[in-house]
C-alpha cells in the first residue's frame, strides 16, 4: 500500500528556532567548525584525532513563547553527516573504484536527537517545565517551549557534523 503522506488537518507556521549558521547557543562537548556543529576533538601524542566524549549537548539560545496556551505541532529539521576523523585519502592504497565510501564514514554510528520541554506558565516568570522529550513530529498543548540537541557517536573515531538544526511550531489553520 502506498501513501502520499496527506493529512486531514491543515497547519500554519507559528514560530521557529534556527541554530544553524552560527550555532550561538550553549555548547557542552561541542565545537563550531565553519558553519557546522561537531563533537569536540583532541589530538593524542602521535597526532591522531578522536572525540573528547561520545556525546555533546547543544542548547538553543532562546525558546519559543506563544503568549497563551495553544495546541501545536512541533517539527524538527536536522541535516547531519558523519566525519571519519582517521580517514586520510592519501593513505589509501586501493583504487578509488573499490572504496565503499569516499569519505570513509560508511557504518559510522552517529546520531542527533532534538528534545523539547514545555510549560503552560509565563516563561519570563518562574515556570514549571515538563521533562525533556524527543521530538521528530510532536503534538503538544503549551504556552512556551525550550529546545536542545544531543549529538552522539558510538566510536570516538567518528563525529556527527550538523549543518542544519531547526525546530518549527505549527498550529491548525
Amino acid at each position: 500500500m502506498a501513501s502520499k503522506g496527506a493529512q486531514a488537518l491543515a497547519f500554519a507556521p507559528i514560530d521557529a528556532l534556527q541554530a544553524d549558521g552560527l550555532f550561538a547557543g550553549g555548547k557542552t562537548g561541542l565545537d563550531v567548525v565553519g558553519a557546522t556543529l561537531r563533537l569536540s576533538t583532541v589530538l593524542d601524542a602521535q597526532g591522531t584525532p578522536s572525540t573528547v566524549q561520545t556525546s555533546g549537548l547543544y542548547e538553543f539560545g532562546a525558546g519559543l513563547d506563544f503568549g497563551t496556551v495553544r495546541l501545536l505541532r512541533l517539527r524538527s529539521q536536522i541535516s547531519v553527516g558523519a566525519l571519519a576523523l582517521l580517514d586520510r585519502i592519501d593513505a589509501r592504497l586501493e583504487p578509488i573504484d573499490t572504496w565503499a565510501d569516499f569519505d570513509g564514514s560508511e557504518g559510522a554510528e552517529i546520531d542527533v536527537v532534538l528534545e523539547v520541554r514545555d510549560t503552560d506558565d509565563d516563561p519570563a516568570g518562574t515556570p514549571v517545565w515538563s521533562p525533556w522529550s524527543r521530538v521528530d513530529n510532536h503534538e503538544i498543548e503549551a504556552r512556551a517551549v525550550q529546545a536542545r540537541a544531543w549529538l552522539s557517536t558510538a566510536d570516538p573515531a567518528f563525529t556527527p557534523v550538523v549543518t542544519q538544526l531547526r525546530l518549527y511550531a505549527d498550529e491548525v489553520a
